[in-house]
């Protein structure tokens, strides 16, 4: 692939930069951004004081400062999205799952029961479950951000907590 010659200098940043977006941007991968962090922000560091005591590397050095920082950018702002659309669809289920018990006094037993499509969650939230023992109600899915992790609702206490694992 021959690219033109004002990007060529900026290429290995771009493709760096494009296949580490890539992968850090997917649900459970928001965690590795610490790892990134690792070498980026020394270098971040480093690059911010060559600006500053070499002005002939300037325009170049800032361009490769902008391409990682708007590539965390996107990242960031791709696991607040996801976060985001899974608690309006977590609250949505757990609505229909709370009228339904005030309704019939019990929970139900199965999200079909309250007319929601498991695919549909699926697709929202991702790994997710419900389960109805002993007549109580446990909801959960996992976190967005962090794999091994959950999202859990107590129905006892109407409110959400994070489960680590």
């Amino acid at each position: 692939m021959k690219f033109p010659d004002y990007v060529r200098p900026f290429a290995p940043n771009l493709i760096a930069c494009g296949f580490v977006t890539c992968l850090l941007a997917n649900r459970y991968m928001g965690f590795m951004i610490f790892f990134l962090a690792v070498p980026l922000v020394p270098w971040l560091f480093y690059s911010i004081w060559s600006v500053i005591r070499k002005p002939t590397i300037r325009p170049p050095t800032l361009v490769r400062m902008g391409i990682w920082l708007l590539g965390v950018t996107v990242i960031l702002v791709a696991h607040a999205y996801m976060n985001a659309e899974a608690r309006k669809e977590e609250q949505r289920v757990v609505g229909k799952i709370e009228a339904y018990i005030a309704q019939h006094g019990s929970c139900p037993a199965t999200l079909a029961t309250v007319g929601v499509d498991k695919d549909e969650v699926r697709n929202v939230l991702g790994m997710n479950a419900y389960v109805c023992e002993d007549g109580k109600p446990m909801f959960f899915y996992g976190s967005t951000y962090v794999p091994f992790e959950m999202e859990n609702y107590d129905f006892t206490q109407h409110r959400w907590s994070h489960v680590y694992e």
